[in-house]
């Protein structure tokens, strides 16, 4: 949850648009939590992708969305709703952790960043909590999540070593896909 907030802190001051169906915390965060600091999020059904230039326009600047989907496994085009952002500058964020890297490259698929609780999946043995961040290497983008991400978390506890254990634990295919 700590890279979604950082990611959404940096990047969505304008407003976020949170399209489909998201993980419980996640919606907690969007819904209660980023309103309170003032940061405006708006919601719309896979579906309902029409709408999503209607939200655009008035400049939300960060759209976020899951694919598959948590609970539903909903599966969002993630080529189309990015073409559309981008047409209006904005960012796009998919947090593809139900399908993990082996499956998905929402990078690929025009996103600017992806998102992945790398706690379910990519730690292989259940003992580490952990997210991560991935993105194009564009630094002035990556720049401002740095700076947020390093002021939310690096600073309140050692990061070393779960990306130790990441690293050193993780399934070996995963080394062969991730570069």
């Amino acid at each position: 949850m700590a890279a979604e907030a950082a990611l959404f802190l940096a990047y969505g001051r304008k407003g976020i648009v949170c399209i489909g169906g998201a993980y419980g915390g996640t919606m907690e965060l969007l819904s209660s939590q980023l309103p309170e600091l003032g940061i405006p999020t708006h919601y719309l059904l896979g579906s309902e992708l029409g709408g999503l230039k209607l939200l655009l326009e008035t400049g939300a600047g960060l759209v976020f969305f899951e694919t598959p989907t948590n609970p539903t496994l909903e599966v969002l085009a993630v080529r189309k709703i990015s073409g559309i952002a981008h047409e209006y500058g904005a960012l796009v964020a998919v947090d593809s952790t139900f399908a993990s890297p082996v499956n998905q490259n929402p990078l690929a698929l025009g996103a600017d960043f992806v998102i992945h609780s790398a706690t379910k999946y990519l730690g292989g043995h259940s003992d580490i909590t952990a997210g991560a961040v991935t993105h194009h290497t564009r630094h002035r983008i990556l720049r401002r999540y740095r700076n947020q991400h390093m002021d939310m978390v690096h600073h309140k506890m050692p990061f070393f070593y779960p990306a130790f254990l990441m690293s050193s634990q993780s399934p070996k295919y995963l080394t062969k896909i991730i570069p």
